[in-house]
């Protein structure tokens, strides 16, 4: 593909799954430039992802849309051979009062109806004809710690089934790859690389207000080539037919910006 040269859970029941919300100046280092969405009032959320008492990806989190806006992160060896989990998925305790525990639990382990009003729910997804897509996908991560962690429902939107196990998977892979084979590594023999995957809100809910169901998906991820700073995005619609393009970081910037009102652009 082409780059632009630009500077750019397993039920937390055995083992303990902190998240907190909180800012996002204390898990800088998943963002290549830290948005300042601080007293920008009540809706959006600034969520450093912890499971098994590690930070694992930042995600900003719309609690009227019931939406992640993005997940980043950091790309991860992905050499090992760990199985795709299948843990249950998880909800966000500190969305509905931050008082609560940073222990990430589902919604029937809280027993609080107020969990809904704050964020989505296992229910909203279910016979609703979407797929719970991963913004960090799981053939990203590479322990099996990093993988159970991104099944919260707070790095997942309502993608269309064919989408998000077609084209949108095919492109999670081939830039595994591309990180794996391109991007300058580590001391460890580690690719460097992060990367941030959004969603676009569109005019459809699902279960009538409940679940936004986003209208395009975007990713952007940076790295360093051939001692170039390079920076790739590409953008599509959440639906059966369509096809990825390559975006500018100015075009992108654009799009977020006719949807939000905030600083929420993560690049420089």
């Amino acid at each position: 593909m082409r780059l632009q040269s630009q500077l750019c859970f397993f039920a937390c029941i055995l083992l303990p799954c902190l998240t907190e919300v909180t800012e996002f100046k204390n898990c800088k280092e998943f963002f290549i430039r830290v948005p300042n969405i601080n007293n920008q009032g009540e809706q959006y959320k600034q969520i450093c992802q912890f499971y098994n008492n590690a930070v694992r990806f930042a995600t900003l989190y719309d609690t009227k849309r019931r939406i992640p806006v993005y997940s980043a992160y950091v790309f991860e060896d992905v050499s090992c051979q760990e199985p795709r989990p299948t843990p249950t998925w998880m909800i966000e305790p500190q969305l509905v009062d931050e008082k609560l525990q940073k222990n990430m639990m589902t919604a029937g382990q809280l027993k609080n109806p107020a969990v809904m009003q704050s964020q989505a729910v296992i229910e909203d997804y279910e016979n609703s004809g979407f797929d719970k897509g991963h913004l960090v996908p799981v053939c990203h991560r590479s322990s099996k710690d990093s993988k159970i962690s991104t099944f919260t429902l707070t790095n997942a939107v309502p993608q269309n089934p064919s989408f998000n196990r077609g084209k949108w998977r095919v492109q999670e892979t081939e830039l595994k790859a591309y990180i794996m084979k391109n991007c300058q590594k580590d001391q460890n023999n580690k690719p460097l690389a992060k990367l941030i995957t959004g969603a676009i809100p569109g005019n459809n809910w699902v279960k009538v207000d409940r679940v936004n169901i986003p209208s395009r998906m975007w990713s952007a991820f940076t790295c360093v080539v051939n001692n170039t700073n390079v920076v790739f995005a590409n953008i599509a619609d959440n639906n059966q037919t369509s096809n990825l393009k390559e975006i500018s970081l100015t075009d992108l910037k654009n799009e977020l910006k006719k949807h939000y009102n905030i600083d929420i652009f993560p690049f420089p």
